[in-house]
């Protein structure tokens, strides 16, 4: 959510409300591997994302995460043993 503030000197305060939007998608690596990913967007501008390494399963497993919360790519909770590539 994003609030905006328009005012001139002699303008009285506007305060706009901007609905983010998420646009997801996926891209295929192998049969096996696939790219998720997730980009929220308000006013035209990013303003937050996600990109996820997944293994097709079922359910599908997420191996490696990275976004915006803290800019670190860290193995996830319930993945499979082993690095992150």
């Amino acid at each position: 959510m994003i609030r905006t503030s328009l005012a001139g000197p002699s303008a009285a305060k506007l305060s706009i409300y901007v609905k983010p939007r998420i646009k997801e998608f996926e891209i295929p690596l192998t049969d096996q591997f696939y790219v998720a990913v997730e980009i929220e967007s308000s006013a035209a501008r990013i303003t937050g994302f996600v990109v996820r390494l997944m293994e097709v399963g079922g359910p599908d497993v997420n191996i490696a995460r990275y976004d915006t919360a803290d800019q670190v790519p860290r193995g996830c909770p319930g993945a499979k043993e082993g690095p992150v590539a």
